[in-house]
């Protein structure tokens, strides 16, 4: 199914407190390098990676997932007026070093200023509304900073829990695999 409803800092060294998206009980940052671990136990839990994109072998392997991260690091010091990707850690406000899951902004088309919205969180937080919650801020923010047009999700049909969370957050089914939300409403 299709859905459509950051600025430099890591956990190592120093990040800017101020360049974090907060919300009543969250704290979305950028994704680094000590996050590998935390996000390799949602990626590499089959029942979690069955409906994430790219996923042809049941989980993704921990070197997939260095990858990710890896490509966020870099993605992150580029000039936001080239940079297409944007990686927010998902972490609980009393622990900003342990991510709990992921929201990521993809721009797909720059100057239609169209992206693509990707979330997980850890199975261990499912069902406690902190992927709303996530994907609500960065809907903001995207929309406000980025002066996005269009945000798409892509939602895997049998994947009620994430369709869920794409409609609380405002988005509308747009086709069989395609929720939607617009920067204009």
């Amino acid at each position: 199914q299709i859905y459509r409803p950051w600025t430099q800092f890591g956990v190592g060294a120093g990040f800017d407190p101020t360049k974090m998206l907060r919300t009543n009980r969250l704290v979305l940052r950028e994704l680094d390098k000590p996050d590998v671990s935390a996000l390799h136990e949602i990626r590499g839990c089959p029942e979690t990676a069955r409906f994430l994109a790219g996923n042809e072998t049941g989980c993704f392997t921990l070197r997939d997932t260095e990858q990710l991260v890896l490509q966020a690091v870099d993605s992150s010091v580029q000039p936001v007026a080239s940079r297409r990707n944007y990686d927010f850690a998902v972490c609980k406000s009393e622990d900003v070093t342990r991510l709990i899951g992921l929201v990521q902004i993809h721009i797909t088309d720059m100057k239609e200023r169209e992206a693509s919205l990707e979330y997980m969180v850890n199975k261990s937080s499912w069902g406690s509304g902190f992927a709303s919650e996530a994907v609500r801020e960065v809907l903001k923010w995207a929309f406000e900073t980025l002066a996005l047009a269009q945000v798409t999700a892509m939602v895997v049909v049998d994947n009620d829990a994430s369709a869920h969370v794409a409609k609380k957050c405002g988005m509308v089914l747009a086709g069989k695999t395609a929720y939607e939300l617009n920067g204009k409403t």
